[in-house]
């Protein structure tokens, strides 16, 4: 892991790593992963472009109110954070059916 390597074609391959949660790495691979660049969690107008690009493929009735609810409500969020919620409400459907027992026949 120390610097860049060759592959066998002359390739150079570059090990980069990424965590939320820095203070979880053990001090050994701490130390081998000299060069640190902190990335900052999404800003509100970011969380909404995230949460919009996320969205724009599935059908939901958000209005404008329940969206800027919903970012407010997202702070300290990281994009993948973001991800997951948004997941996690397009599987909402499914197990309120599921719920229910509503069974369907092909």
């Amino acid at each position: 892991m120390d610097g860049c390597r060759e592959d066998e074609d002359g390739k150079i391959v570059l090990l980069i790593g990424a965590t939320n949660r820095p203070e979880c790495l053990d001090e050994a691979a701490r130390r081998r992963l000299t060069r640190r660049l902190y990335i900052p969690l999404p800003c509100h107008d970011a969380r909404r472009q995230i949460i919009n690009d996320l969205l724009k493929d599935q059908t939901h009735t958000l209005t404008p109110r329940d969206f800027d609810k919903l970012v407010e409500g997202t702070e300290g969020y990281s994009g993948a954070d973001l991800n997951s919620l948004c997941r996690e409400a397009a599987l909402m459907p499914m197990k309120v059916i599921q719920k229910l027992g509503i069974q369907f026949q092909n």
